[in-house]
């Protein structure tokens, strides 16, 4: 029986870039994606920040099997963060690299996952968290949204304690007070990915 997807509670993204997955054959589709100004101004305000100025991600995407699709790139992106002790601007710039899995939940069963979630089940032990390539992300209505899994990789990236240049200048010389930091939501994102 075909899984329905409850629309009204969809939560539609910042920035969406839909790739059907029809489009993709054996060659590799290689894309250059960047998002508008209004796209901008939303994922700063999604991600915390004071300003997307600029960002670009170049893609490759390319059919594993029939069923998975992997998508693997870079992004740069120029933004600014607010300092977590004096709260001025912190201009940035970001340059790093991406993968995602996707398959169609309707087609593919992952394997993978059903065997580690009932051997973690069975056990007391904690187990690792799967590969992203062993468990995908489902396709949505035969496409795959680009900009979101661009997003997604963009927050991950950020410094979660952002300082400005004054406040990294007290820090150097040891006459930084212990002022309050503001946590970053990503953080512990970003703490998850380090690790993997």
């Amino acid at each position: 029986m075909a899984e329905t997807v409850d629309h009204a509670n969809v939560i539609i993204p910042e920035w969406s870039y839909l790739l059907p997955v029809e489009d993709v054959g054996e060659a590799e589709v290689r894309l250059t994606i960047s998002p508008d100004a209004e796209a901008r101004k939303n994922m700063a305000r999604r991600l915390n920040l004071l300003e997307v100025s600029d960002l670009v991600a170049k893609l490759k995407v390319k059919r594993r099997d029939k069923r998975v699709i992997k998508v693997g790139g870079t992004f740069k992106a120029r933004v600014v963060q607010e300092c977590i002790a004096t709260l001025k601007p912190v201009p940035d710039q970001i340059e790093e690299t991406l993968e995602g899995w996707f398959a169609d939940p309707q087609q593919a069963v992952s394997f993978a996952r059903a065997r580690h979630e009932r051997d973690k089940m069975k056990s007391d032990h904690e187990f690792p968290v799967l590969e992203e390539a062993e468990d995908p992300e489902p396709v949505i209505d035969g496409k795959i949204d680009l900009g979101e899994l661009v997003t997604q990789y963009l927050s991950l990236s950020l410094n979660p304690f952002p300082r400005s240049e004054e406040v990294s200048g007290l820090e150097a010389s040891g006459e930084s007070d212990s002022a309050p930091r503001r946590e970053n939501p990503f953080a512990a994102l970003k703490a998850l990915k380090d690790e993997g």
